[in-house]
């Protein structure tokens, strides 16, 4: 832990900067006669850094950090973000980026104190970073944010090679996004966690329309193992032999969506061309939901569903699977959306066939009411409060195991 605080030091004695000296010096050679404290006393949050690879993208949590980042610079916290690189080039307020700027990166870096800022680290974010940043990174107080299911990262994920980050990485305070994910984690013996979820930003009016909301839309990269996006295949199918029109994709062709490619390959291979209608890399919500009937999600590893809520909060019910965890807790199956057991093409046609306007209404409007269980405001209170706790009780060293203890890496 840092034991001596520049900035504050200068600010606390302002003789030591029209002195001319260093405050090191200062503190070295005069100071501690005088009584001078290196550090403040007090350890109270006054800062808030998110964690991320990149704020630029398209994506659950480079979306999450980007709103949350927003509404915290109106707040009396300082909201901050430390990013490894920027794709999409450009910077966001509040955003240091190693990889474009990293002098000012270090800068930033070495004027925080874990006396008065927390990191917050969502999934394996830090691992983004080069060694001697994820340990600067770590002589902070840390929030993680499990935003994955856990039980999905130890099947798929390939940080169980680095054995050291597994068996080392800790945090203070630990947030996961579903109920499912807490209980899973508590049998593997990870304990601390508290029940968070992803903001969405708040709409005054909800602009349904079934006159006009007609279409059958996908939002969300492509990524057949995670997203199960290939049974979107399935489904356009489907709405070919009931002569629906074509399905409504807005995806990226980035590095997140792995299988981009093979998917516009196996549209041609099938012939389905003319069902489907990609839209490439768009951000404005207002263009992409403007027009939908119902969003369709056949992802089986849905941690939590920033598309479900952002989804609702235009008044588009979701069409989700009922084994996906985040989904699953978020929908009110019947009333906000529906749930399927079986993701099928034939069973989404055969629920969309029986959705009158009146159904598709009602299900709008309770859908547009359940999106206000996920203000940004409730979101960035819970992580200050989380925070307050974690500065307070600091002592130098994390001390919750965010991954469990797996006898295997022993060997």
């Amino acid at each position: 832990m840092r034991d001596f605080d520049p900035l504050w030091y200068l600010g606390a004695y302002p003789d030591v900067r029209a002195l001319g000296m260093e405050p090191h010096d200062h503190y070295q050679k005069y100071g501690k006669m005088m009584g001078r404290k290196p550090v403040p006393d007090v350890r109270a949050l006054s800062r808030l850094v998110f964690v991320v690879p990149d704020i630029s993208t398209i994506g659950g949590m480079a979306s999450r950090t980007r709103t949350t980042l927003s509404h915290g610079q109106s707040r009396s916290i300082e909201y901050y973000a430390i990013t490894a690189r920027a794709a999409n080039g450009g910077r966001q307020a509040g955003e240091y980026c190693y990889a474009t700027d990293p002098v000012e990166f270090e800068r930033a870096l070495n004027a925080w104190l874990p006396t008065d800022t927390a990191m917050v680290i969502s999934n394996n974010a830090i691992r983004s970073f080069p060694t001697a940043v994820r340990k600067r990174i770590q002589q902070f107080p840390i929030i993680y944010i499990c935003a994955g299911q856990m039980a999905f990262m130890l099947q798929d994920s390939k940080i169980l090679k680095d054995r050291e980050y597994v068996r080392n990485f800790r945090a203070m305070r630990i947030m996961s996004f579903s109920e499912g994910d807490i209980n899973f984690q508590r049998q593997l013996g990870i304990h601390g966690q508290v029940r968070g979820f992803a903001p969405v930003k708040q709409r005054e009016l909800n602009m349904y329309d079934v006159s006009k909301n007609v279409r059958i839309g996908y939002v969300g990269r492509i990524d057949f193992h995670a997203k199960d996006c290939e049974k979107l295949l399935d489904v356009a199918q489907s709405l070919r032999d009931r002569s629906w029109g074509p399905l409504r994709v807005y995806t990226t062709d980035g590095r997140n969506s792995h299988d981009y490619s093979r998917f516009r390959s196996m549209i041609e291979e099938q012939g389905l061309e003319d069902q489907f209608e990609i839209v490439l890399n768009e951000t404005d919500k207002t263009v992409i939901y403007e027009d939908l009937a119902v969003l369709v999600v056949p992802s089986k590893k849905e941690s939590f569903g920033n598309v479900v809520v952002e989804s609702m909060s235009f008044g588009v019910p979701v069409i989700a699977a009922s084994y996906a965890p985040g989904p699953a807790e978020i929908i009110e199956d019947g009333r906000s959306g529906w749930l399927l057991d079986e993701f099928t093409g034939s069973s989404v046609v055969r629920l969309v066939d029986a959705l009158t306007p009146d159904r598709l209404h009602r299900a709008s409007v309770c859908a547009f009411e359940r999106h206000k269980h996920y203000r940004v405001e409730a979101h960035v209170e819970q992580i200050e409060e989380l925070a307050r706790g974690a500065v307070e009780s600091f002592t130098g060293v994390n001390t919750l195991p965010v991954f469990p203890y797996m006898k295997i890496l022993d060997g």
